[in-house]
């Protein structure tokens, strides 16, 4: 049966997840509607196969979305009417989906009611509305008791959770069907970079893809925690673990907590010199690293400008990497993009030079940063 969802992603990374659900749903036609922050889709698939998407924060079965820019402003303009429209969505079918189903059947709970909490976020023109909430509260629970008695409102250890997001984009209503955010990882002990930014930098740079066979030799100079390498080995299968990893840092303390995200899936070393990076000429295929920001891990190693930084650093990269199909995915702090563009442009030997191939806006909470690919290209002769 095919059943509609809507998910949550982090701003800029849209692209990387529809790419994701392409590959995972393999169909043209799945995609129904989108507005910043959110996808809505329609799928077969059971949720065992969409809790696997790796790029998107949240996923949701869906029992009603609006998106404002394709209908009139008076819809807009009476939440009262978008309220009971959302409610009428809630029937007895709910309970007998499938999705529900999986989302109640914990083993844990022994008890057969039905605690629900309502998440009702409001953003905006909505932002101060206080009212819709208190009215959304007494009309869903009502409603919850007609369709099953059993239903009790419980915000502290609720069975299952609804979101009613209102915003000047969109109304979007349905039943959240992980307990926890499908960004937070199990397999990641220590959190450096955010895991759905380090998946839209493996599937930037093809590291998990099917239709790569050959191994290559990955490194991250400014490794950290090691998270982007955590990702690709928990989220990978077994037979696509073909790519030898290598990590460095300056920080033991970092190298420590990389240790222990990896265990002996990855070469680790300690770099306390960047200038020179302790690896022979043209021994790498491909460079992946969060970049230091000199935020929360200062650029304590390096005196000098940012704009030499980044020059010492991108000719390091491409005496290291083979020539000509190296290439290297970036993450650059969004403030000191300028000052990279600028080191890339620059750096022009005889041989070959570094272009942009494509780059991307992120956002990382309180920061924001611009995702980098940038391709050795040999010069016309």
């Amino acid at each position: 049966m095919i059943r509609k969802y809507f998910l949550t992603h982090g701003r800029g990374t849209q692209q990387f997840v529809i790419s994701e659900l392409k590959d995972l749903i393999e169909s043209d036609s799945f995609l129904d509607d989108s507005v910043e922050g959110k996808i809505v889709f329609s799928t077969k698939l059971p949720i065992d196969h969409l809790i696997r998407l790796k790029t998107i924060e949240r996923l949701f079965l869906c029992l009603h979305f609006v998106n404002f820019s394709d209908r009139r402003d008076d819809l807009k303009s009476d939440p009262h009417q978008l309220i009971e429209q959302s409610i009428q969505t809630i029937d007895r079918d709910l309970f007998e989906s499938i999705e529900f189903k999986s989302l109640l059947n914990d083993p844990k709970r022994a008890c057969p009611s039905r605690r629900f909490r309502c998440n009702c976020k409001l953003t905006g023109s909505f932002r101060k509305s206080k009212w819709i909430r208190k009215d959304l509260s007494e009309k869903l629970t009502a409603k919850l008791k007609q369709v099953d008695a059993r239903c009790e409102s419980d915000a502290n250890d609720p069975d299952f959770e609804l979101i009613f997001h209102l915003t000047d984009a969109c109304l979007a209503f349905g039943v959240q069907l992980t307990r926890e955010p499908l960004s937070r990882r199990s397999y990641i002990r220590h959190v450096g970079l955010r895991s759905t930014i380090c998946s839209a930098m493996l599937r930037l740079a093809d590291l998990q893809s099917d239709d790569s066979t050959t191994s290559m030799i990955v490194l991250d100079p400014f490794c950290g925690k090691s998270t982007i390498f955590a990702e690709y080995f928990g989220a990978s299968s077994s037979s696509h673990r073909k790519h030898f990893l290598i990590g460095a840092d300056s920080s033991e303390e970092q190298l420590i907590s990389s240790v222990e995200n990896l265990g002996s899936y990855a070469s680790l070393s300690r770099s306390a010199l960047f200038r020179q990076f302790p690896y022979r000429n043209e021994s790498i295929d491909l460079i992946i690293s969060d970049l230091p920001f000199g935020r929360n891990h200062p650029k304590h190693f390096y005196d000098e400008s940012n704009e030499k930084f980044y020059a010492d650093s991108l000719r390091e990269f491409k005496r290291m990497l083979r020539k000509p199909e190296g290439c290297a995915i970036l993450l650059i702090n969004s403030q000191e993009v300028s000052q990279f563009e600028k080191a890339v442009n620059c750096l022009n030997a005889n041989d070959c030079f570094f272009q942009v191939s494509s780059k991307h806006a992120l956002s990382l909470g309180e920061t924001s940063a611009v995702l980098f690919k940038i391709n050795l290209v040999l010069k016309k002769q």
